[in-house]
């Protein structure tokens, strides 16, 4: 299965950056997803993309303001998508790691170009979000 990591810095309190990363409620700045739903429990939550793909989410680690991580599944891939957070000065490093693999398939380097594209997309939206608020 291809992994991608990916370290991102931001120059906000790791607090801020861990609440808006793990927040099922608030998901709106992302670009990528027209809804989200959650499990009262908050253990699993459903996102719906853009193109009307459902991935469903399974918590598996959460390790406030240190770790958070999934497992994911649709009907196009499955995988783990996991974050580390740690203080960087004044600021947060958040190191992202994205471990999947598309069900239909495709070579290798086409899967890793796809899942790096959709890694960047996400800190990209998360360095919006955390501008804004």
């Amino acid at each position: 299965m291809p992994i991608v990591k990916m370290r991102a810095e931001f120059s906000c309190p790791l607090e801020r950056v861990w609440r808006t990363v793990t927040d099922l409620e608030h998901w709106s700045w992302r670009s990528d997803i027209r809804g989200m739903w959650s499990n009262a429990g908050g253990r699993s939550f459903v996102e719906l993309s853009r193109d009307r793909t459902h991935t469903y989410f399974q918590i598996t680690a959460f390790a406030p303001r240190r770790w958070y991580a999934l497992n994911m599944e649709s009907e196009k891939l499955s995988g783990r998508w996991e974050c580390y957070f740690s203080q960087a000065g004044a600021g947060t490093q958040v190191e992202f790691t994205l471990e999947a693999q598309f069900k239909r398939p495709m070579p290798g380097f086409l899967t890793a170009v796809c899942l790096r594209r959709r890694q960047k997309q996400y800190i990209t939206d998360l360095r919006r979000a955390l501008e804004v608020t």
